[in-house]
Order: structure tokens, then sequence, then C-alpha cells
């Protein structure tokens, strides 16, 4: 068996999460045990009233503080508004992916992913690329 035509067939993952309003220590411990490079906010508007410390300047300085690049995304990716470039924005995230780059999406929703954005818009263009979306979910078992 060809052991490169294994790997180039496998998919190559990017990772997604919603914020939940978790504890900040808990969700940068999770981001840095699946050794994650970028976090992309695909937030349609990067703000939290209920939860300040997950809007869009605060999370860049404490994503910063563990060596993770903070990018939002929102205008091609989020789920509130009609999505500008879409489909050029994911074909740079699938080759940044295939490049090696640990890349995980973020948003709010947490509890239910099923229902998200994340899993029924996003999902299945990263396939079309593929690119295998792995949801992080309960951060307490890592």
């Amino acid at each position: 068996m060809n052991h490169k035509a294994s790997i180039e067939s496998e998919p190559f993952p990017i990772f997604a999460t919603g914020h939940g309003g978790r504890d900040m220590s808990e969700f940068l411990g999770a981001l840095v045990v699946h050794r994650i490079d970028v976090l992309i906010d695909v937030r349609s508007f990067p703000v939290s009233r209920h939860f300040p410390r997950f809007s869009k300047q605060n999370l860049m300085h404490s994503l910063s503080s563990v060596g993770i690049y903070y990018l939002h995304e929102g205008a091609a990716l989020g789920g509130k508004l009609a999505p500008v470039g879409l489909d050029e924005k994911i074909g740079q995230l699938a080759h940044a992916v295939k490049s090696g780059g640990r890349i995980c999406l973020m948003c709010s929703e947490h509890k239910n992913p099923a229902q998200c954005h994340r899993t029924t818009v996003l999902k299945p263009v990263f396939a079309k690329h593929g690119i295998e979306v792995i949801e992080l979910t309960d951060f307490h078992e890592i």
C-alpha cells in the first residue's frame, strides 16, 4: 500500500467551538492542549455584553498571552449576515490547514453545536475542500 496516498486521502482537521461563557483559563487551556495556532472568530459581531471577556479586544489580549493569534472573519464566515467572500475565505483556510496550520473557529454557541452555523453552514463547505471540522465540546475532559 502506498503510504503517501493514504495520507493524502485523509481529511485535514480544522477545529471549532463556542465560547459559551466559559471560564477563560479553561477555554485557553483547551486551545493550548489542541495546539491551536490561530483562533478565527466567526461571530458576525465580536462582542458579548454578558461575557465581556469574549469581546474582541479582551479575547485578542487573552489569546496573545498564550501565543495564539486572533482573527475576526465574521463578514465572510459569520452566521448573522449574508456572507461576503465565503468560498474564497474557505479556500484560504483550507490551504492554511493543509500546510500544517492548527486553526479553531469560534462563535458563541456551545451547548448545541449541531444547530450552530459552524455545523449547518461552514462544515459542509469545508468538507468540499477536504477539511474535517472537529468540534471541541467538553473542555473538562482535557
